[in-house]
């Protein structure tokens, strides 16, 4: 098995997106104040990333209602990873992060009482882990298609049925020790704004 690492992805986050995970849905509801406030926090948190990436592409033994089973002794019970994984022949599983700097900032700005200050960086930080972990899903399609395949959707452990445990296992297969990731006993991802997930691998 070999783990391909990637470091310092290229990733656009723009103010609208991070005014809508602040609960700003229309942009009617934007108050001027808040969107020239992101827009000029925008540069300063994106140069804070430190994004990270590793993938491991494994061959799909075998899928039934509700286990995935893979090369390497990879088991996964999940009927909704099976579902999304139905026809898979071979399944790549990532981990992404953006690094702890932008969590720290926000964490330093709450307790200094600076809330809103601190909840741009937190939706921020949030937006820039789904931007990552979607460079992860072009980086994987781009290698099915020098096979003549294509990719479904990512899907994370939290994500319906599939245990939050299953992070420990991807952790452990992916050794992400090597770009800063572990997980609690509980399964949750250090640092917070992390991601990791499976992506099938289809014929055309």
């Amino acid at each position: 098995m070999k783990v391909t690492t990637l470091e310092n992805i290229s990733i656009e986050i723009v103010a609208r997106k991070i005014l809508s995970r602040m609960g700003y849905r229309a942009k009617a509801q934007i108050p001027s104040q808040d969107k020239i406030l992101v827009e000029s926090l925008i540069p300063e948190m994106l140069a804070q990333i430190d994004s990270k990436i590793a993938i491991a592409d494994f061959k799909a033994i075998q899928l039934d209602t509700n286990s995935l089973k893979l090369e390497s002794d990879i088991s996964v019970e999940s009927t909704n990873l099976v579902h999304v994984m139905q026809d898979a022949k071979f399944v790549s599983i990532y981990a992404a992060t953006i690094g702890d700097n932008v969590e720290e900032m926000s964490t330093m700005l709450s307790k200094s009482g600076k809330i809103k200050d601190a909840h741009v960086w937190d939706a921020f930080g949030s937006e820039a882990a789904e931007a990552v972990a979607k460079r992860v899903s072009i980086v994987v399609n781009q290698r099915a298609k020098r096979k003549n395949m294509v990719t479904t959707k990512r899907f994370s452990p939290g994500y319906g049925d599939l245990a939050l445990k299953y992070n420990r296992i991807i952790i452990d297969i992916l050794k992400t020790s090597q770009i800063g990731i572990s997980v609690t006993d509980a399964g949750l991802l250090v640092p917070r704004k992390s991601t990791t997930g499976f992506i099938g691998w289809k014929n055309i």
